[in-house]
């Protein structure tokens, strides 16, 4: 019996895979993988994340940790057989718009500020 897992991704615009992923693979390593599989034209590409943990992975309800691993979520799963495909939904998270980068953070140190008349 292989240990390899037959994934597919469910995004809101289409499917992405499958993908035949070891299953001692982090959730971090699927991420990097969905992420470099991602379709470069179609409804999909038009939702690229810049960077493999923008990446949302949701297997039964359920937000993914980058530090579990297939094999930890097998129960959630069910029975794998060979022409098993396990589908986990993906969405791109944007960057946390609360920490400013470089000259937003320094000005935000400075102490600007808005009001509203």
């Amino acid at each position: 019996m292989s240990d390899d897992i037959e994934l597919k991704f469910r995004h809101v615009s289409g499917d992405i895979g499958p993908i035949k992923v070891p299953g001692s693979s982090s959730i971090l390593q699927v991420k990097e993988l969905v992420f470099a599989q991602w379709p470069k034209d179609g409804p999909v590409s038009a939702d690229k994340a810049s960077a493999p943990p923008e990446l949302r992975l949701i297997l039964g309800g359920k937000f993914l940790a980058e530090s579990e691993t297939l094999n930890d979520l097998r129960p959630a799963m069910g029975e794998i057989k060979a022409d098993t495909i396990v589908t986990m939904h993906v969405i791109v998270r944007a960057a946390p718009a609360g920490k400013p980068q470089g000259k937003e953070k320094k000005e935000q140190q400075q102490g600007c500020s808005c009001s509203i008349q």
